[in-house]
């Protein structure tokens, strides 16, 4: 019976969800990735503060997990400037789940240059967990993972 039960809540869910604008969602969650890129190109922790959870981890492509304080800490200190950090989206994708919850994957190209000068474009696949907290969509969980040539 329990079963039966959660079966039917998550069709319910799952029905509420098609209804809505499918193109909206992916638009919107875009434009939150985007801020979040905006912010740490121009250090704004204040900004950062608010779009992570207080509960955030963030799973770097070497591997390393950091929670919030770090990865804010992190970002304080990098040196790269925000031309260096220009970002391209591909596949991008948004999975909601009831009205709490959004699962995020796309991957990030960063175009630049070898030692040698030549062009590259470096990937990483992410992987972004989304929980509204209140009114707000916060990043409860954000994962990247290099994609090699």
């Amino acid at each position: 019976m329990k079963t039966v039960l959660i079966l039917s809540l998550i069709l319910v869910a799952s029905l509420s969800i098609s209804a809505q604008n499918p193109d909206k969602i992916t638009s919107e969650f875009i434009a939150r990735h985007r801020a979040m890129d905006a912010a740490e190109d121009k250090k704004d922790i204040t900004a950062l503060e608010q779009m992570l959870a207080e509960d955030f981890i963030f799973i770097a492509g070497n591997g390393a997990a950091n929670d919030k304080k770090k990865f804010l800490s992190d970002t304080k200190a990098n040196t790269s400037s925000p031309a260096e950090q220009k970002v391209e989206y591909e596949n991008f994708k948004v999975r909601i789940y009831g009205k709490l919850t959004a699962l995020v994957s796309y991957t990030a190209a960063f175009p630049g240059k070898d030692t040698a000068g030549a062009a590259i474009t470096v990937r990483y696949r992410m992987s972004v967990l989304w929980v509204k907290q209140g009114k707000n969509w916060r990043i409860v969980n954000f994962h990247a993972t290099r994609v090699r040539p």
